[in-house]
């Protein structure tokens, strides 16, 4: 996906800023729509409000998860709630994987929900509220065109909600797509010359039955996303080589990001937050 950032796709941005799009529960374009959707909730027992943005994109067209890789913007929704209420940020669900000819992207295209929670204090006043969701995306295909929206509601937290089978269903299964971030893998990371070594210890055995092993950075622009990672087994252990990106300024002393395992059919990530020693 070459030159996603034209003066054609800055145009259109720039276009967007000026005759902002209607406020909606749902918003429909040509090539996507959004809409929110809302978990079951019952008052005076949950404390947490899960909503979710779901996304319908037109065959090829996609989104970006929260690192795009070479190029790309990652979405970003804003929710704004009543004074008292706060959001938790976007829970990613492990992206797909784009590889064209130079370059590597991630994100989603056909459906995703992107999730995220709303705190409601247990002092809080129940009733009617308005929540809004502010998206600015970026959605691509041979060209990308921005999509972005404002989608409005109100829901009343005074009585108990219940999903269709379908909405539940849209829950559930992006909670299984979901990075697990307490888990028992023991991670270690080192330099060897210029190459980050990330081993990972402790992989039982259906772990260690998974074909392919992928270490995918939360922040952009530190390792090569086209480089394959080599993977070394040794026992219960496995360690994955990554190479740099090609103008990294500087080696960071962190590492956070996910560890994709997929065979025979499944998908299953573990999110990784390790010091790197030098």
């Amino acid at each position: 996906m070459k030159n996603k950032i034209s003066l054609f796709t800055i145009a259109i941005l720039l276009f967007s800023f000026i005759h902002p799009l209607n406020n909606l529960f749902s918003q429909n374009r040509t090539n996507a729509a959004a809409k929110l959707i809302f978990d079951s909730f019952i008052p005076g027992k949950d404390s947490i409000l899960k909503v979710g943005v779901l996304f319908e994109l037109e065959k090829d067209w996609h989104i970006y998860w929260r690192n795009p890789g070479d190029s790309g913007i990652p979405t970003s929704i804003e929710f704004i709630l009543p004074n008292g209420l706060h959001s938790s940020g976007i829970q990613w669900p492990v992206p797909s994987i784009f590889n064209y000819d130079t370059e590597v992207n991630f994100g989603y295209e056909n459906q995703v929900m992107l999730m995220s929670d709303i705190f409601i204090p247990s002092s809080y006043a129940l009733g009617s509220i308005k929540i809004t969701a502010k998206i600015e995306a970026l959605l691509c295909k041979y060209i990308c065109i921005p999509f972005d929206t404002i989608l409005n509601t109100t829901i009343d937290l005074t009585s108990d909600k219940t999903l269709n089978d379908h909405a539940s269903k849209l829950f559930e299964e992006t909670e299984k797509l979901l990075p697990i971030s307490n888990h028992n893998l023991i991670a270690k990371a080192n330099y060897e010359i210029e190459n980050l070594h990330l081993s990972i210890d402790n992989l039982n055995e259906t772990q260690m039955k998974y074909d392919s092993f992928l270490f995918l950075p939360y922040e952009n622009g530190l390792f090569s996303y086209t480089a394959e990672q080599k993977i070394v087994r040794d026992g219960n252990q496995i360690t994955l080589i990554v190479e740099p990106a090609q103008f990294r300024t500087q080696k960071p002393d962190s590492l956070e990001g996910i560890l994709v395992m997929k065979g025979n059919g499944s998908i299953q990530a573990y999110e990784i937050k390790v010091p790197i020693s030098h």
